[in-house]
């Protein structure tokens, strides 16, 4: 698996045609404070709040590139099989939306580790669709396309 290039896909397939640029706080699908291309946080692991002045797509793009690279030289840990670059890139974009711990302890990575084909793979990916107990038809349709 090349990195880079699995980071591009995760950018080009699920990041950027998903989560948009938005320069503003916004509130995303459970109300959090969200800036740029759906980042929560910054790098620094401060929250974005409400508050925050509005950035430039170029520091948008910084901080998602930031995020992904952190995210990804964590995942690489994960995994005990070698996944394709689309499959690390579905993952990478999994966790870009609910977070590396939710992946960490998850049923979904489990499976992965067994048998990165397993066909239980598609039927655990889509039920990461629900925001606040409710399902969301924007993660539906996120799930269906990353899975």
């Amino acid at each position: 698996m090349n990195l880079q290039n699995a980071i591009k896909i995760c950018v080009d397939t699920f990041i950027n045609p998903i989560e948009k640029f938005i320069s503003v706080p916004y509130a995303d699908q459970g109300g959090r404070a969200t800036i740029g291309f759906g980042n929560c946080f910054y790098e620094d692991g401060i929250a974005v709040t409400f508050n925050d002045n509005p950035i430039t797509l170029e520091r948008a793009e910084q901080l998602r590139d930031d995020v992904l690279t952190k995210f990804a030289d964590r995942l690489l840990k994960l995994f005990t099989k070698e996944l394709t670059d689309n499959q690390f890139a579905a993952c990478l974009s999994l966790i870009y939306n609910i977070g590396f711990s939710a992946f960490q302890y998850s049923q979904l990575l489990s499976i992965i580790n067994n048998d990165v084909n397993s066909p239980k793979i598609s039927e655990l990916w889509s039920k990461w669709n629900h925001v606040d107990g409710k399902i969301s038809n924007g993660l539906t349709i996120r799930r269906t396309k990353a899975g």
